[in-house]
């Protein structure tokens, strides 16, 4: 019976993020098609698992209430289902035509690009020279260069990636702001406009960038960062009409397993055999430990702390609700209900799970009911972003940016889809750099007004 009820919703949910996304190709990847797979294989697939019976994992084995598990499962179904609902809804608000139909006419738009092209060349290189001095800072304040130390042997490096998150030295605005996000952004920018104009300046800022970038991505030593970074090139060969066969994915793909066992055997987590079992190594990361940690907040909250009752929000939401406490993460409670010995011993440091996770432990199961519909928003109006906008290399590279972050907090915290001022600063300095290149000026656009024939009006839009 169980097997049933898994099929028909993973029916159900393929169904509607198809009419959502308009088409669920891996040729023709989208925010929200990307926004399906990452659900399922990161949550539905092992949340189903454990509602089978496969219950082995070491995370598991802390639930105490089967009632837990059916809780936990439907409450995944649930806002997986009212995600896709809350799309297509928001979708049809924002469009009366078809998805399907406004996503392959924007596949075969032609780039725009020629127009500035040389000031906004000048103008990344010298941003590109301002986050390589940050790079180097952030580097500084480490006391060394993270990637090289994953190949020393006996380095701790659970202990010292907590370190350097929690216990920075520097300014931490420098590398969020500079490094994070808007390095890896501008080797987006210039890869992009050396594949429309092959010409040799721009794949020489790209490949600088670029072996900047891998550096950047492994900064803390996590595994994920440098494999989303590496993905953002596949879809923006997809967005610039590339990718008419899934052999570059099969290459990416491959390329991608290669670097997990890499970094499995230079981390020293078991042997081969630990790389076949859902239950352990890379495969029991990836469907079983992410959504396990659902099972654990579900268990966790009210029972073992309150609900946080907002806690979790930035400051500036906080203070415009009244509360004393801001950036209280569920995360972190159930990582110290759960591996207290990991915290006292620095190499533990938050249980993020889906996005419903954090919106129970703060509002409970009003939050698990709201919560889908805040987050279709934000995607919906990202997907409709990039279907109205001008079709241009830094429009391309800020959609990327807003679909790889919207997609990992899928995995990081309801109350980043509230406030995001890392996604405000990436906005600002991408529109910034839009206008810089255009001489200053916001360039005008005739748009033919509806239901007036051929007249016409004029309306600003960046460049």
């Amino acid at each position: 019976m169980r097997w049933i009820i898994v099929i028909i919703f993973f029916i159900l949910i393929t169904f509607l993020f198809y009419k959502a996304a308009g088409t669920l190709s891996l040729k023709k990847l989208n925010i929200v098609s990307f926004c399906y797979y990452n659900i399922l294989i990161f949550n539905y697939i092992g949340a189903s698992l454990v509602y089978l019976g496969y219950q082995e994992h070491y995370l598991i084995k802390k639930i105490t209430s089967e009632d837990v598990i059916n809780k936990t499962y439907f409450t995944v179904v649930y806002a997986t289902v009212s995600l896709g609902i809350g799309i297509i809804f928001f979708n049809r608000i924002a469009s009366k035509l078809k998805v399907k139909e406004r996503y392959g006419a924007y596949l075969k738009k032609e780039i725009a690009y020629k127009k500035n092209e040389w000031n906004t060349f000048f103008i990344l290189l010298a941003a590109s020279m301002i986050c390589i001095l940050a790079t180097i800072y952030v580097f500084y304040c480490i006391g060394y260069v993270p990637l090289f130390k994953m190949f020393q042997k006996g380095f701790d490096t659970s202990a010292a990636r907590v370190e350097i998150a929690r216990n920075f030295s520097g300014n931490i605005y420098i590398r969020n702001i500079l490094v994070i996000t808007m390095t890896p952004l501008l080797s987006y920018a210039a890869y992009i406009y050396y594949r429309i104009t092959r010409k040799k300046e721009w794949l020489g800022l790209f490949v600088s960038l670029f072996a900047l970038c891998l550096l950047i991505k492994t900064y803390d030593f996590s595994k994920s960062p440098i494999l989303y970074y590496l993905f953002g090139f596949y879809f923006i060969e997809v967005v610039l009409g590339n990718v008419k066969s899934l052999k570059r994915l099969m290459i990416l793909g491959i390329a991608f397993v290669g670097i997990v066992l890499v970094q499995y055997s230079i981390l020293g987590t078991g042997g081969i055999g630990s790389y076949l079992t859902i239950y352990s190594g890379p495969l029991g990361r990836i469907f079983m430990t992410q959504i396990a940690t659902l099972f654990l907040h579900i268990q966790a909250f009210p029972i073992q702390a309150p609900y946080l009752q907002g806690t979790s929000m930035p400051t500036v939401l906080t203070k415009l609700a009244g509360l004393d406490n801001s950036w209280v993460r569920s995360g972190r409670i159930v990582m110290e209900l759960y591996n207290r010995a990991g915290i006292e011993a620095g190499t533990a440091g938050v249980m993020n799970t889906y996005f419903v996770g954090e919106a129970y432990a703060n509002w409970g199961w009003w939050g698990v009911i709201v919560s889908p519909f805040v987050v279709a928003i934000v995607f919906s109006l990202i997907f409709n972003y990039m279907l109205r906008s001008e079709k241009s290399p830094l429009n391309i590279v800020i959609y990327i940016s807003l679909l790889q972050t919207y997609t990992t907090c899928l995995e990081g915290g309801f109350v980043d889809f509230l406030y995001n001022a890392g996604v405000i600063i990436m906005i600002m300095g991408l529109k910034g750099i839009q206008i810089l290149a255009n001489g200053g000026r916001v360039r005008l656009k005739k748009r033919q007004s509806r239901g007036y024939g051929r007249n016409s009006q004029k309306v600003a839009e960046p460049v």
